[in-house]
């Protein structure tokens, strides 16, 4: 018998580990607050080339 994990990969063909991203994210974000150390998984110029994206988007939907 399969477990969940090979049902499901069989399925679709992809075998991913089963993980909450956004609470691994999240956890990360808390315990270097928490701890006073730099979040450095995302750098300060991809966050802000992002925020730059987004914010053309929204201009681009506004007109």
């Amino acid at each position: 018998m399969e477990t969940l994990e090979e049902e499901q990969s069989s399925e679709n063909g992809i075998n991913l580990p089963k993980s909450n991203a956004y609470f691994n994210e999240i956890r990360y974000f808390a315990d270097c607050v928490l701890s006073g150390k730099p979040c450095d998984m995302v750098k300060p110029q991809e966050l802000r080339t992002v925020l730059e994206l987004i914010d053309r988007l929204n201009e681009m939907c506004i007109d």
